[in-house]
């Protein structure tokens, strides 16, 4: 009868130290390849707050309904153009 993974271990947590199963974990830990994190939306983004007009605000209100980080996503699109046509 073959046992998986998870039933070894429970059966060491049984039967066993507590220090067999951590020293098993760590060994497991030790051999997977570490992620690098994503970076948070925070450390790659900065916050700037500006007015603008009603009309204008009317026409990104009807285009940007419900999508999340749309508006931000045009803002950031529309200004790198900007820049790139002005430098």
């Amino acid at each position: 009868m073959s046992t998986n993974k998870l039933d070894q271990i429970k059966a060491k947590i049984a039967g066993g130290t507590k220090s067999d199963v951590h020293a098993q974990l760590l060994s497991a830990d030790n051999t997977r390849k570490k992620r690098t994190p994503k970076p948070k939306f925070e450390e790659t983004h900065t916050r700037k707050t500006f007015w603008i007009r009603n009309d204008i605000a009317a026409m990104v209100d009807e285009e940007i309904q419900a999508e999340r980080g749309a508006m931000t996503a045009i803002i950031n699109e529309l200004l790198d153009e900007y820049f790139k046509r002005n430098r």
